[in-house]
């Protein structure tokens, strides 16, 4: 075979080839301009969907609004929250932990403890109150992964919020109880009070390792 039949050859399969490769490029990219892109997750909470879906309250006010900018500022804006989220639960199991130690002194009968007890009290109510805002209230994702079964360190945390969010009910419950009636209760109040401390502590050591 001459020189001249080979290049001609090999011109023709890379004229094929190269044909072949760019309508398969045009055909990906016809794809991605006839499907929308996903802006926001198939599945959203009730509180987020209430604010960041489609027709949420932010799409309505036109305080953000739904676009592949948009949903990227609001997906830094959900990271800073969710790191000031983990930050607060720390400071508001420092705040358990310091109320729960005026909470036994007074118990050993020093009630001089009281109002100290009371103000921490308080203090640790609104930290346990902003640090859960915080992740309710932030922006939604742009993927939800679905829940493949067995326990991770997502199940374990939310597990666990329904137990430290039931003890912090109990325990704000008896508080109010003991303020108004004598100290019958004081135990109760006492162990309500050690559950929410160790079941916060808990999902938030599960999520920081």
């Amino acid at each position: 075979m001459k020189t001249t039949q080979k290049f001609f050859i090999v011109f023709a399969m890379l004229l094929i080839f190269s044909n072949g490769v760019k309508a398969q490029v045009d055909s990906l990219l016809l794809g991605v301009e006839e499907s929308p892109q996903q802006l926001l997750p198939e599945k959203m909470g009730f509180v987020k969907k209430a604010f960041w879906g489609e027709h949420g309250l932010m799409r309505t006010l036109k305080i953000s609004p739904l676009t592949p900018e948009g949903r990227q500022k609001e997906l830094r804006v959900r990271r800073t929250m969710l790191k000031m989220h983990q930050f607060l639960g720390i400071v508001t199991v420092a705040a358990m932990g310091t109320t729960i130690y005026f909470g036994q002194q007074i118990k050993s009968g020093h009630y001089e403890y009281v109002h100290k007890m009371d103000v921490f009290g308080v203090t640790t109510a609104g930290l346990y109150g902003t640090t859960a805002l915080l992740q309710l209230l932030a922006p939604p994702p742009l993927i939800i992964r679905k829940d493949k079964g067995g326990w991770s360190s997502i199940r374990v945390h939310k597990t666990l919020a329904y137990v430290h969010l039931t003890a912090m009910i109990a325990t704000a419950s008896f508080g109010r109880y003991l303020a108004t009636h004598n100290y019958d209760l004081i135990t109760v109040h006492q162990v309500s009070a050690y559950v929410a401390t160790a079941s916060l502590a808990g999902a938030m050591i599960v999520m920081i390792f």
